[in-house]
């Protein structure tokens, strides 16, 4: 905090740094920021410390902690079948919390709920359960279920968020989930127009050479500034010049990413990233859904770690904080 040298300068600070006292205060009625923590790991001998993010989940019912990523790029919220399955026989309640009835789809294939409540730290998610993505995850064992705290269980994706404001407070680790946001804070964001695609997740703006497009903002993808088709990649690098290659996971999926600078003027969010390294995806089943909805490609969280940004799924907008 500055020294306040003057009453007028007094009165400058009480009111032209509302923001940053909004983002500063954690504790009373601020308690319910969700504090989340990066996993960091290597891929193809590099170490990444910022590779995914893990929120705080709680289950009802389960005396124990769990993480879950946080993934903007699922469109619903999950726990994994193989790595949830001795909570099953330690908590035989929960078979009974299976629903049939109620359904959702990952990657084209149809899943039963789990018609639980749970929490995110000490957010309280209403009104949703978890889709039981079956035979998916690490398999745990009983032993391992027992002893171990923070396991990663799941996913939250972007259903529990509709029809709410989302503050991602990136150099502060944490989250905050409201039914509006604060109008003293509202005037301080720099907004943008945004769209959802067929399944609610959010497609923000993006410039190619003066021409507007739509780009898909995806927590789970934290390496990447900008990742695209081998057609879009190809209109804005040049592609002879190969300067990284990469070897991903994406759902269970081997991937080998190649990337280049981007030559052409492109800009996401106020932020020029012409000569930033973009990657192509040659995934097929990506390709068709970036046609479908009209997408140029995908950006995550490594855009914008020294951001506050804001996600208005009621009113379709995205913003960044004024600093």
């Amino acid at each position: 905090m500055k020294y306040i040298f003057s009453v007028l300068f007094t009165i400058i600070l009480i009111y032209g740094c509302s923001t940053s006292n909004w983002l500063a205060r954690n504790s009373g009625a601020d308690t319910d920021w969700i504090v989340f923590k990066w996993y960091g790991d290597s891929i193809d001998g590099r170490y990444f410390p910022n590779l995914s993010i893990d929120l705080p989940l709680k289950i009802d019912g389960i005396d124990k902690q769990f993480n879950a990523q946080f993934d903007l790029g699922a469109n619903v919220s999950m726990v994994y079948g193989n790595s949830f399955a001795p909570f099953f026989q330690l908590y035989p309640e929960l078979n009974n919390q299976v629903d049939t009835t109620k359904t959702g789809w990952i990657n084209s294939v149809k899943y039963p709920y789990l018609r639980t409540k749970f929490s995110l730290g000490s957010y309280k998610v209403k009104n949703y359960g978890l889709v039981l993505y079956k035979n998916f995850g690490e398999v745990l064992s009983i032993e391992d279920a027992k002893k171990y705290d923070d396991i990663s269980i799941g996913t939250i994706g972007s259903d529990i968020f509709q029809n709410k404001v989302l503050v991602i407070d990136y150099p502060h680790s944490r989250l905050k989930i409201l039914d509006s946001l604060p109008q003293n804070i509202q005037k301080n964001v720099l907004y943008e127009d945004c769209r959802f695609d067929d399944e609610g997740k959010i497609l923000i703006p993006i410039s190619v050479n003066g021409k507007k497009n739509n780009l898909l903002f995806d927590t789970g993808s934290s390496m990447f500034d900008l990742v695209t088709t081998s057609e879009q990649w190809k209109m804005i690098t040049d592609q002879e010049k190969i300067t990284d290659s990469l070897s991903v996971i994406a759902w269970g999926k081997n991937k080998k990413l190649y990337g280049s600078a981007i030559n052409v003027p492109i800009v996401i969010a106020g932020k020029n990233i012409s000569g930033k390294i973009a990657y192509m995806d040659s995934d097929e089943n990506q390709r068709i859904y970036f046609a479908r909805n009209n997408i140029f490609g995908i950006t995550g969280n490594s855009l914008f770690l020294q951001e506050t940004i804001i996600i208005d799924y009621r009113d379709k907008k995205f913003g960044i904080l004024k600093r």
